[in-house]
Formats: structure tokens, C-alpha cells, sequence
């Protein structure tokens, strides 16, 4: 019996060594270390530019045959296989070209490449579109020129492509509608020339689009596949040319549409777009009156900067729901009238100037009773009146900065006004909107007036 039990534990213990031995591959999964050809294109990649013991970066010393190349600086493989799957040499000053020979076209398996700031030169070789499973390239940030190859447009899943600041001077590919995936699209500061990518904005997949600072020309259409099922949240078109109207309706967020040359009127387009919360025209030729169809997009609206066009009539009383607008510039138009007083309503309002119009009202005293309002210009209007009211509250707890000089005020401020706007003897940091970034001449100078609290031609400017 003794030796029948012995017999039954010696084959118990060999089935549950067994068993352990079998299940142990399932629970503790093999360990996949890099490719020797992912490591050997990565090795032969590195040598094709300049470094030497000046320039070398700090990442290229992890970079030799003893080690996992997987665990390279920069480097990252897929868990499973080993393969190279992302390569992030930004800002490592590479100093040259990526040539069509190059060895980062090995890398058959890679999905995302960031070689932005790393001062590569010449044109993007057509040899990148072989990396068909990248979803994701940013090149910007260095000194590229040419034209952006055609066989990009086979890399079907990009989802993000980046090649602002370079130095682009061709035209956008004539159809890119075969990018189903793109989300992030940014090839501003550079210098495309043509017309605005038509095929671009019928993909529906978009959400960010950045084409400022070029030489694009032309109407921006966007067509039927562009509607309120959009997933696009910012439109940067700034610094180029002409504009076309649009009937669709879109989720932008951001619209930046200034230093361009687009005239005609107010593009009332605008006003379908629905959450809307940053919208700048400045420095264009439009005209006409601003639509009051815009207090459909005002609800949602923090700035609004219709500065240096041609808009004329009455600043229309569209803000009685702009509660979260923070800044409001329509300097430097034609607009005439009264002040709108449904700006009562604007409690978060920090910046507001309506600064050479032909704006023709009482001082807006009410305006007082806003508690974020810092910056006030009324300058170079036809505003009258007296500037003081002995029975009207201070107000105006958070001023920084008024300007109402070159108007038709009479009076002066009391010296007691000085006393209670505290918020002038200090200073804080991070306040955008006492950072006035670009002014002529005049108003240059009027800022430095300012800061030493003078008062300055007809009226007052008063100031920190």
C-alpha cells in the first residue's frame, strides 16, 4: 500500500510539473527584443548625417549593436514582434538631407516619425510614401523646399501630417481627398502658392486645418461633405488671400481669417457656426454692417477681432447673451451710431476698443459696472458729453488702461476716480490683454504716454 501511494504522489508531482511547464509560456508571454534589420536600418540611418563631437546629441551614444535598440532613446518597438514603430528625433540637428536611399525607408513598420527641428534640408523624398503604415509625420520646424511628394497620398492611414516653418514654395497636391483618416493638417509659414486645396475639405475626418502665412490665392470653397456633422474645430487661414462663402454648417471653434485680402461683406456663414469661441477678420478689406445674425454665434464667443477692415453703420446690439466674451476689438473701421448697450451684459469682457470710428454717444458710464473690464479705448470717435457725473457710481473696480482722448468729452475725472481704481497701481503677470502686440506709430507711442500716466490731447489717457 506504502509503495502504491508513493507510486500515485511520484505521477501526481510529474502531471503537475507538467502542466506548470505547459501553462507557463501562456501566463508570462515571450519578450520580443528588436529586429536585427530594424536595428542595422536604424544604425545605417545615423551614419548618412554630419555629427561630430560638437554637435553630437546626447541620444546618439544609447545608439550601438550591444544594446536592445528597442530601449534607443527616441525609439519604440511593438511589444509583440520587435518592430520599429516610432522614431522622435525631434530637435536633434541632423544637418542634412533625407535622401531617397535613405535607410529610414526600412523601416517598413513605422507609424509615427517626428524629425521636426532637427534642420534637415532639400526636398521630402517620394521614397517616404513606401512607409505605408505611418499614420502620423511632423517635419516642421526645419528647411525643407520643393513640394510635398505625390506618393504621400498613398499613406491612406495619416492622421496627423505637420510641416509648417519650412521653406515650401509649390502647390498643395491637385487631389487629397485619399487621406480618409487625416485629423491634423498644418502647413502654415511657409510659402504654397495656388489655390486652396478644394479636395482638402471634403474630408469629413478633420478637425484641424492650418494654412496661415502663404501665398494661397483664390476663393476657399467648402464643399457638400463640409456640414454641421463636421468634426472641425480650427480653421487658420491667416495671411493669404481671397474668401468665398459658404452655406454649410460646421463646429469650428477657432477661425482666424486675418491679414488677407478678403473683401465684400460680413461672411454670414459665420453665423451658423455653432460654438464658435475664438473668430479674428482684422486687417482684411471687408465692409458693409456687421450682420445681427451674429448674436446666434456670440454665445459661445471668448474674443472677437474685427479690427483695421471697412465695416460700417451701428455696432449692432447682438450681446445680450455674450457672457463668456472676454476681449472685443472693432478698432479702425467706419461704424457710426451709439454704443450697443446690451454690453452690460458681457460680465467676463476684459477688453474692449472701439478706437478710431465714428462712434457718436454719451460716455458709457454703465460700462463701469463690469467687474473684469481692464482695458478701455474709445479713442478717435465723436463721443461728447461730460466725462463726470456726481451722482454716478466710480465703477470700473478692475481698470487698467482708458484711453478717450481725440473725442468731444468736456470735464476732467476727478482726482477720487484715481483713488478708487487700485487695480492701476499694480502690476500682474500674464495678463494678455495688457500685452498690445501690434500697433502704428501713434499708437506705439500713445502706449508709452501711457504707461508714464500723462494725459494726452483732447480728453484724457490714463494709465498705469
Amino acid at each position: 500500500m506504502m509503495i502504491l501511494l508513493s507510486h500515485c504522489y511520484c505521477v501526481s508531482g510529474f502531471f503537475v510539473i507538467y502542466v506548470s511547464l505547459l501553462l507557463h509560456p501562456l501566463a508570462s508571454p515571450t519578450l520580443h527584443f528588436c529586429r536585427h534589420d530594424q536595428r542595422d536600418a536604424l544604425l545605417d540611418f545615423i551614419d548618412e548625417f554630419p555629427f561630430d563631437e560638437s554637435t553630437t546629441n546626447t541620444w546618439v551614444t544609447s545608439w550601438n549593436k550591444s544594446s536592445d535598440c528597442c530601449h534607443w532613446k527616441g525609439v519604440t518597438c511593438d511589444g509583440k514582434y520587435g518592430q520599429v514603430i516610432s522614431l522622435e528625433l525631434n530637435e536633434s540637428f541632423l544637418n542634412s538631407s533625407l535622401k531617397s536611399s535613405s535607410s529610414l525607408f526600412r523601416l517598413q513598420y513605422l507609424r509615427h516619425l517626428n524629425l521636426s527641428s532637427c534642420n534637415l534640408q532639400g526636398e521630402i523624398s517620394s521614397s517616404l510614401g513606401n512607409l505605408s503604415r505611418l499614420t502620423s509625420v511632423d517635419l516642421s520646424y526645419n528647411k525643407l523646399v520643393g513640394a510635398i511628394p505625390v506618393s504621400l497620398a498613398k499613406l491612406t492611414k495619416l492622421s496627423y501630417i505637420s510641416l509648417n516653418s519650412n521653406n515650401f514654395t509649390s502647390t498643395l497636391p491637385s487631389d487629397m481627398s485619399g487621406f480618409h483618416n487625416l485629423e491634423h493638417f498644418d502647413v502654415s509659414k511657409n510659402s504654397f502658392v495656388g489655390s486652396f486645396p478644394k479636395s482638402l475639405f471634403s474630408i469629413s475626418s478633420l478637425q484641424y486645418v492650418s494654412l496661415g502665412d502663404n501665398q494661397f490665392t483664390g476663393a476657399v470653397e467648402f464643399v457638400n461633405t463640409f456640414s454641421s456633422s463636421s468634426k472641425l474645430h480650427f480653421l487658420g487661414l491667416s495671411r493669404n488671400s481671397s474668401f468665398e462663402n459658404s452655406s454649410q454648417e460646421t463646429l469650428i471653434q477657432i477661425l482666424d481669417l486675418s491679414y488677407n485680402s478678403f473683401q465684400g461683406p460680413f461672411p454670414h456663414w459665420i453665423c451658423k457656426l455653432k460654438g464658435l469661441r475664438y473668430l479674428d477678420l482684422s486687417n482684411n478689406l471687408f465692409n458693409g454692417s456687421i450682420p445681427p445674425c451674429l448674436s446666434n454665434s456670440i454665445v459661445s464667443l471668448t474674443e472677437m477681432n474685427l479690427r483695421n477692415n471697412s465695416f460700417g453703420g451701428a455696432l449692432p446690439d447682438i450681446f445680450v447673451d455674450a457672457t463668456k466674451l472676454r476681449s472685443l476689438d472693432v478698432s479702425h473701421n467706419q461704424l457710426e451710431g451709439k454704443f450697443p448697450n446690451s454690453l452690460i451684459n458681457c460680465k467676463a469682457l476684459q477688453l474692449l476698443s472701439v478706437e478710431s470710428n465714428r462712434i457718436k454717444d454719451e460716455f458709457p458710464y454703465w460700462l463701469g459696472s463690469l467687474p473684469s473690464l481692464n482695458v478701455l479705448i474709445l479713442r478717435s470717435n465723436e463721443f461728447y458729453g461730460p466725462l463726470y457725473h456726481r451722482h454716478v457710481s466710480n465703477g470700473f473696480q478692475s481698470l487698467r488702461v482708458i484711453d478717450v482722448s481725440h473725442n468731444d468729452f468736456t470735464g476732467t475725472l476727478p482726482p477720487h476716480y484715481f483713488d478708487s481704481w487700485h487695480v492701476m497701481t499694480t502690476l500682474t503677470e500674464g495678463n494678455d490683454y495688457m500685452q498690445v502686440e501690434e500697433h502704428s506709430e501713434t499708437e506705439e507711442e500713445m502706449f508709452s504716454w501711457l504707461a508714464a500716466g500723462i494725459a494726452y490731447g483732447p480728453g484724457v489717457l490714463c494709465g498705469l
